[in-house]
């Protein structure tokens, strides 16, 4: 039993391994970065940005190197599940950017005090964008390789 459950495992090669370390690794360094000038700033936004930046930016190196499972088309179900959920991220992405816009109108009477309150939102609209773009374009150079 056991060892029909490990056939259905998707093993990376060397190739793969090191893209993931390097996905790892520069995630790593970017959040060690942001959190260096957290000391020095404005803290909460900065730690926003360390935390959904690092994970952001690990998700899109790795699937623009065509590593990442919603991309590698061994990994099955899930490869088919990201190419559909690659749209919807965006939109969901465009939607919070948006209404963060729309409510830092709303409640803030100047466009500094807009730009500090509802960055936070902003910036998960943001990643989303990012999450799903990286995606769909990794499926368009697949496919453009194919074509070749």
């Amino acid at each position: 039993m056991k060892m029909e459950k490990s056939n259905k495992q998707v093993i990376y090669d060397e190739r793969q391994q090191q893209i993931q370390l390097k996905s790892y690794s520069l995630s790593f360094w970017f959040v060690m970065f942001i959190l260096y000038f957290a000391t020095f700033g404005k803290a909460d936004l900065l730690l926003n940005i360390a935390f959904w930046g690092g994970l952001v930016l690990n998700f899109c190196y790795s699937t623009l190197r065509g590593v990442g499972p919603f991309v590698d088309p061994r990994f099955g179900k899930i490869a088919k599940i990201g190419r559909l959920a690659a749209v919807p991220l965006i939109f969901l992405g465009m939607l919070v950017f948006l209404v963060a816009i729309i409510m830092s109108i709303l409640e803030h009477d100047s466009l500094r005090e807009s730009i500090t309150k509802c960055s936070y939102l902003g910036l998960s609209g943001f990643w989303l964008i990012c999450m799903g773009a990286s995606i769909i374009y990794r499926h368009y150079l697949d496919k453009k390789e194919a074509d070749k």
